[in-house]
């Protein structure tokens, strides 16, 4: 990390606060703190200190960062796209390679459209703002709307256009959460898109 570099060649003490991934679908939070033992000469010998999980709190800090955002944005009566897309971020901070996108529901014409998603990369973006969805995905593959889905990309019979924008961006796994009203009425579509390649259960 440039900070700890910098410290250590001034002969500063650090201490830092820094997001890791020390495994495959892990996100962890530590604290570091610490300095350098040098010799006589001023020649860096040792770099000695501690570093301690604080991920648990972190998760209830940006939690707590996140929600306030959402309920500041609708107490100012922000636009319902802005409020969505605060909720994508707030799920994001989770996600260590991925991003997500809401879709709203168009009872009249029967389809999906994009409604928020700040982090989507532009080529998907573009795609899904101009190509409304005509059947919802989880219909595609036979299952019930008012279902939640979990798949990888391949196996799921998708249009060409989709498995081609999927393989250009890097998209491996899909999670689709209906968005229902008190009814079960079709409000829109949660999709949490993954671009890393692990077992799905």
């Amino acid at each position: 990390m440039q900070m700890i570099d910098r410290a250590i060649k001034r002969e500063l003490p650090f201490k830092v606060e820094a997001r890791i991934v020390p495994q495959l679908g892990t996100i962890k939070w530590v604290h570091i703190r610490g300095g350098a033992i040098q010799d006589e000469l001023g020649q860096i010998q040792l770099v000695s200190g501690t570093i301690h999980d604080i991920t648990d709190r972190k998760i209830v800090e940006r939690e707590q960062y996140r929600r306030n955002q959402v309920l500041e944005a609708l107490a100012s009566g922000a636009s319902q796209i802005y409020v969505l897309s605060l909720i994508s971020r707030m799920l994001e901070d989770f996600l260590v390679d991925g991003f997500v996108g809401v879709w709203g529901w168009d009872e009249e014409a029967e389809k999906l459209f994009w409604q928020a998603g700040p982090n989507m990369p532009p080529r998907y973006l573009e795609a899904a703002k101009n190509m409304p969805i005509e059947v919802p995905p989880m219909e595609l593959i036979g299952l019930n709307y008012t279902t939640p889905f979990y798949a990888k990309v391949s196996q799921l019979e998708a249009s060409p256009l989709y498995e081609e924008l999927s393989a250009e961006i890097g998209i491996k796994r899909v999670f689709l959460i209906p968005i229902l009203n008190e009814s079960n009425g079709k409000l829109g579509l949660l999709s949490v898109y993954f671009m890393d390649d692990m077992e799905v259960l």
